[in-house]
């Protein structure tokens, strides 16, 4: 067994990985596997209603090592200060991490580009680069830019929280490694 510093295991400081506008009035979290679901029985995705903006999309780390793994991720107003309220679901993830979608504005045209959505989808899920933990992808038809985190150890169900900002649920946060973790492999 190997010796463990002081500092593994424990989360980062909240790093910032994009800004996405929110042009619709829904921002999602969802298994990028079901990305574009809406009302799924499943709970593989959970939306809220938000006003149209600018959304700053953050992450914290978590190294084990010489290895690095995304511990969180969370949306909200650019600009807004931000503290953690309620867990509201959970996001079971299965292949492809989780999402965070502007899913007003892209469910519509999704449904209407059936088959372009698919090949499309088979490329992130399927075809994309596994060894980077955080990417960007355009839906083309509308412009949307989607982040998308692999986060944790892979398959599992993360916890969702609000975000709230003066007494406003504003944005979401899901937790894939809690704080002081131990590594499981």
């Amino acid at each position: 067994q190997t010796e463990t510093s002081e500092t593994e295991g424990a989360h980062s400081d909240w790093l910032d990985f994009t800004t996405l506008e929110i042009k619709g009035k829904a921002l999602q979290f969802t298994e990028t596997r079901v990305l574009g679901l809406r009302g799924n029985e499943n709970d593989e995705c959970h939306e809220i209603k938000v006003k149209p903006g600018m959304f700053s999309v953050q992450c914290k780390v978590v190294s084990f090592g010489s290895e690095g793994r995304i511990a969180a991720m969370r949306a909200f107003p650019q600009g807004a200060s931000c503290t953690r309220g309620e867990q509201v679901s959970e996001i079971p993830v299965d292949l492809g991490g989780v999402s965070v979608v502007d899913i007003a504005t892209v469910d519509t045209s999704m449904r209407k580009n059936e088959d372009d959505y698919e090949e499309w989808l088979e490329e992130i899920v399927f075809e994309g680069d596994y060894d980077v933990p955080v990417s960007i992808h355009e839906w083309e038809p509308t412009g949307t830019s989607i982040a998308i985190a692999d986060g944790g150890f892979g398959d599992g169900v993360y916890p969702l929280y609000e975000l709230m900002s003066e007494g406003k649920v504003v944005g979401l946060e899901v937790e894939f490694i809690e704080e002081g973790a131990e590594y499981p492999f």
